[in-house]
């Protein structure tokens, strides 16, 4: 028995491998509080479970297979399947592992054996010493913040920063980048952000100064396509510094993986190239940006963010689970103490992003529970849709309509750029945003354009706003 109260679906599994009689009755009340009640929903999940069990017990049983195999179960999709569903108490303890993973600026992180700090600065107002801005992780909505980061940046420093592109898809197989005729999520993770990038029309040279054919399809493969990155398009510069836009609760997960791995390389000759018959280290500095959370469950409309969807597997599972490991080859900090207990019921029911061995070492879980909870979970995940291929693009396309609004009216791209900006070469594409940011009159106007909802609006109408526009700015207002 796992050293925690098991979640009514772990109680299930484990009942059911262990050989007892199920009687409805004994969970009812228990499926009941998580929307479950119906008995035909508890006979659907002792079938899944009857199957699974055939796939686990096959002779050359291989999970990722398994977890394949297992989403096809139901391909019409209208059966009666049961969800691992959570509490509004649970989902809390989603949102404060969300927090408890993220950074906090002004709040750098200090490793044993790695001898810089990572920098954790406002991703408005982030160091003026940055080289690239880093966007990848597999969440749709990764370079958000990152593209409102890198137009404050460059109006504030007048520098910009190349941008890097890392990610083929996850090594689970759950994205399907496959679709045809989809407007962003389709190619692999690096297209995905190259087409949001480009829907708020920064310029293709900008996108493609650094770009490498992406292999990645673990956080260890993007530590080491990065290395190749640095060490080609930046080998110039002893010591770069790298800016990482994934998502919230991943950020001590990349701030401890990626300085270990790039320690370890630099210290083994990998980052050592040779100029002039010289040989030279190359080092690399990370900055994690603080980004906005979503707290609120409206706004979590993207699959990595959705409490209802894979939320709990990406952060419970996977972020928050895999910086606690202590066998995972020194990649993680090993001062971040014991793996929390609020997490621990919910590991096992939220690993279709993790494994069962992780439940195992967090939580105490039975391998076999947590085998069979991951296959039961891969079902969800293609029956419930959690990351239907047009779904998600969906998803993304309204995500890119309200940044390119909410630049408009913080006053950081003209209609010029959002339209057009991504056919302009590199040169002039910049001088046409640094021109923008010094025209403040043409950004009041647009802003307040739109703002009210029409193009054609009466100077005598327009001026108010536009005066408004401008006080607000100047007193660091900023719309979210």
């Amino acid at each position: 028995m796992a050293q925690y109260q098991p979640t009514v679906y772990e109680k299930i599994v484990q009942d059911f491998l262990d050989g007892k009689d199920l009687k409805f009755e004994n969970y009812q009340a228990e499926l009941l509080a998580r929307g479950f009640g119906e008995k035909r929903y508890f006979d659907a999940y002792i079938k899944d479970m009857q199957y699974i069990k055939t796939l686990m017990d096959s002779p050359d049983f291989n999970l990722r297979k398994a977890a394949d195999i297992a989403k096809q179960h139901h391909p019409s999709k209208d059966e009666d399947v049961l969800r691992f569903a959570l509490t509004d108490e649970e989902k809390k303890i989603v949102l404060q592992a969300e927090e408890l993973g993220s950074v906090k600026c002004g709040k750098n992180i200090f490793y044993d054996g790695y001898d810089r700090p990572i920098v954790c600065a406002d991703a408005k107002h982030l160091p003026e010493n940055t080289d690239a801005f880093v966007i990848f992780s597999g969440h749709p909505g990764a370079a958000e913040p990152a593209i409102e980061a890198w137009l404050n940046d460059y109006q504030r420093t007048g520098k910009p920063k190349k941008f890097v592109f890392l990610g083929l898809y996850d090594n689970q197989g759950n994205t399907d980048f496959s679709q045809e005729g989809l407007e962003f999520n389709t190619g692999s993770e690096v297209e995905m952000y190259m087409r949001y990038c480009r829907a708020v029309g920064i310029s293709e040279d900008l996108l493609k100064e650094c770009l490498m054919t992406p292999t990645d399809i673990s956080t260890e493969d993007n530590t080491k396509l990065l290395a190749e990155i640095r060490k080609k398009y930046f080998k110039d510069q002893k010591n770069a510094s790298f800016v990482m836009f994934g998502y919230a609760a991943y950020q001590k997960r990349i701030a401890s993986e990626f300085a270990f791995a790039f320690n370890q390389m630099e210290k083994n000759g990998e980052m050592d190239i040779e100029i002039n018959g010289k040989k030279k280290t190359l080092f690399t500095n990370f900055v994690m940006p603080d980004v906005a959370r979503k707290k609120d469950e409206k706004n979590r409309y993207l699959s990595y963010d959705n409490l209802d969807g894979i939320a709990q597997d990406i952060i419970i599972g996977n972020c928050l689970a895999h910086p606690y490991r202590t066998y995972a080859g020194g990649r993680f900090d090993s001062k971040l103490g014991a793996y929390p207990d609020e997490f621990k019921p919910l590991l096992p029911i939220s690993l279709v992003y993790s494994y069962p061995n992780v439940a195992n070492e967090l939580a105490g879980t039975r391998t076999d529970v947590a085998t069979m909870l991951k296959l039961l979970r891969a079902i969800q995940h293609d029956v419930y849709e959690f990351e239907n291929a047009k779904k998600v693009d969906r998803t993304i396309k309204y995500n890119v309509a309200m940044l390119r609004k909410r630049l408009v009216l913080n006053g950081l791209l003209s209609a010029d750029i959002l339209f057009h900006g991504n056919t302009y070469n590199k040169e002039d594409a910049l001088s046409r945003i640094k021109k923008y940011f010094t025209h403040s009159d043409k950004r009041y106007e647009e802003a307040a354009k739109l703002l009210l909802g029409s193009e054609k609006v009466s100077p005598r109408k327009l001026g108010p706003v536009a005066q408004y526009l401008k006080k607000f700015w100047e007193r660091g207002g900023n719309f979210s």
